[in-house]
């Protein structure tokens, strides 16, 4: 068999107080246990702006099939289990690791003890669709990663005892004598959790990638000519000869960021030059958040592979901090408790003061505010001058 590239992507499983899953039970089944912990998060990156520290932090590239035959791959392909399922809301983290033994076989014999010997392949295979999984691979991270396999499942509560019973038969094969350390970490969606699987909004923008050396060679000479250009990104769906013009489609994500009182405007201890405090800004992109960005791309993904129209490669990069605009703080509702202004802009509790701009919107949203903002201004200016004729 051929060596195997790194992983595609690697996702982090975080253990803490913060997540969309809840733990029900952490069971040490063979080897040192994890630390109990109450939730679970799962990203594709860290938060970078994030002052969270979870207990414990699994991580696990996403790979190709390693031990796959064609025939394998085919049965697998037909019988295809989706992630992120409405109706899934019970999951299973299992790390494993296995010992030197199992890594000094080669692998041609470690697919034997697999497959040949444990049906491991073939086993999965009776309890899918309903046992959703996904596999990521440690070694290829860092040698000094706790685990060798993390695997992810998810499945509906009716079909927990399937899932058991599939635990149950993997324990018992010729494989699992190799596995020197596994946990198995149960969970269940929470219930916050389930009352946003509604998603937060968002919009998918296809942008065209060219093919590398045609456009390239092309792009360069029209450049010493006429001087560059910016990137397409509209109409290019009316162009002449796609297919022999550009090589894939970039999905570019915008998605609306959960509302978060800790995502606030303050007032600072230090003081500007008329001795008033200066604003403070306090922002950050949470796990809650980042969790919503997976699921949405996921779910992105399997229709786009689920319909036939390409296979999507999900990029590791953190949230584009250009992209963002300032809203809120002066939030618009009817009751002055839970809001700043009322429905005329007007501040609750005064006569000639209003607010019209961004910092009155309720939700973010995922769109550009500029248009809103603009019709509010001319919704204020509407109701001004009704006021003073």
């Amino acid at each position: 068999m051929n060596s195997i590239p790194a992983p595609r992507a690697f996702h982090s499983f975080s253990g803490g107080t913060e997540g969309r899953w809840r733990v029900e039970r952490i069971h040490r089944v063979a080897g040192d246990a994890l630390p109990l912990v109450a939730r679970l998060s799962v990203y594709e990156q860290p938060d970078p702006w994030s002052l969270y520290e979870p207990a414990w932090t699994l991580r696990g590239g996403i790979s190709n099939e390693r031990y796959v035959t064609r025939d394998e791959k085919i049965a697998l392909e037909a019988k295809p289990a989706h992630l992120a399922r409405p109706e899934a809301t019970r999951g299973a983290l299992i790390p494993i690791r296995k010992s030197a033994t199992w890594w000094g076989m080669t692998p041609d014999e470690r697919r034997e003890v697999m497959e040949t010997n444990s049906r491991h392949i073939a086993t999965g295979l009776t309890y899918l669709p309903a046992i959703a999984r996904r596999l990521y691979h440690c070694r290829d991270l860092s040698a000094s990663e706790p685990f060798d396999f993390l695997t992810w499942f998810e499945f509906a509560p009716a079909d927990e005892w399937a899932f058991d019973e599939l635990l149950a038969y993997l324990r018992a094969s010729e494989e699992w004598r190799y596995v020197v350390r596994e946990v198995d970490v149960r969970l269940t969606l929470t219930e916050e959790a389930r009352r946003r699987e509604e998603l937060p909004a968002m919009a998918v923008t296809l942008a065209p990638l060219p093919r590398e050396l045609r456009w390239r060679t092309a792009e360069s000479l029209r450049t010493r000519v006429l001087g560059e250009r910016p990137r397409r990104r509209t109409g290019w769906s009316r162009l002449r000869g796609k297919p022999r013009r550009f090589a894939a489609l970039e999905l570019l994500l915008n998605l609306e960021q959960a509302p978060d009182p800790d995502n606030r405007v303050t007032l600072d201890a230090a003081c500007d030059r008329f001795g008033l405090p200066k604003p403070a800004l306090h922002w950050r992109w949470r796990a809650l958040d980042q969790a919503n960005l997976v699921r949405l791309r996921a779910l992105v993904a399997d229709e786009l592979e689920r319909h036939g129209l390409g296979r999507v490669e999900v990029a590791d990069a953190p949230p584009d901090p250009n992209a963002h605009h300032h809203m809120g703080t002066t939030r618009m509702h009817d009751d002055p408790r839970q809001g700043v202004v009322d429905a005329d802009c007007r501040v609750h509790g005064t006569s000639n003061v209003y607010v019209a701009g961004s910092s009155v919107f309720t939700t973010v949203g995922y769109a550009n505010p500029t248009l809103t903002i603009v019709a509010l201004a001319i919704r204020l200016a509407d109701h001004l001058l009704a006021a003073l004729t």
